[in-house]
């Protein structure tokens, strides 16, 4: 329980409302809520300082992303732990601020992680139908390809830490990736998984490790729609 608290109060200094602030300012927020997080956990200190927005963005989506790595590992140990006598018993690890906590932070792992380096790695590759283009030779794209491929593995492994046969976290986090963040993990999965032959490279491999565990990620998409869409329809 601890360890959880020190976790939820570190996650919460890389959360702001960035509403209506001007993006040098921003970028000035973002760099000071870092420096305080890695404070707080203990880490070395980051030479941010040359930084621009979109790196301290994505730095802290990979902070975000750390943190909820960590609170998930406790919360399916303590899961694993509770016997299912004591579970109508048992107290919430959790309180609804650090629900909503949790659920903003895998939010910005998204929209500053997992999408930008997406749209990054997706310029490299030619017009969809257009044969003739060639991989395009663009610097730095082949580092935001590998932490793409990485970001969507360490996504995954939040649903599958046993393997892709093993049973998922039974935590408001897998659900919350699984009802509001499926498409997410499936978009980078997908383009990573199944990179046509001819885009492949060195630089731009196939992730083929993600293949398994998007497949299954896909088959458990199709279970919940096909549960959503009879609710709907019974309730009709």
């Amino acid at each position: 329980m601890e360890e959880l608290t020190r976790c939820l109060a570190a996650g919460s200094l890389l959360i702001h409302s960035e509403k209506g602030v001007p993006a040098p300012n921003l970028r000035a927020v973002l760099l000071t809520r870092l420096a305080q997080y890695r404070a707080r956990r203990g880490l070395p200190e980051c030479n941010c300082d040359d930084f621009s927005l979109e790196q301290a963005q994505e730095e802290t989506a990979h902070e975000a992303l750390s943190v909820v790595e960590s609170v998930q590992r406790i919360l399916d140990h303590d899961a694993g732990d509770v016997s299912p006598r004591s579970k109508e018993d048992e107290v919430p690890l959790i309180g609804t601020r650090d629900i909503s906590q949790l659920r903003t932070l895998l939010s910005i792992i998204f929209k500053w992680g997992a999408e930008p380096l997406l749209a990054r790695a997706r310029v490299v590759w030619p017009a969809k139908g257009n044969t003739d283009s060639k991989l395009l030779d663009i610097d730095d794209v082949p580092q935001s390809y590998a932490k793409l491929a990485t970001t969507t593995q360490r996504l995954l492994s939040l649903l599958f830490p046993r393997g892709v046969h093993g049973t998922i976290p039974q935590t408001l986090i897998t659900s919350t990736l699984l009802n509001r963040h499926i498409t997410d993990l499936l978009r980078p999965g997908i383009a990573l998984g199944w990179v046509p032959k001819a885009l492949s490279t060195e630089s731009f491999p196939v992730v083929d490790d993600l293949r398994p565990f998007i497949m299954r990620l896909m088959s458990m998409y199709e279970l919940y729609s096909t549960k959503y869409s009879e609710a709907e329809f019974n309730s009709s």
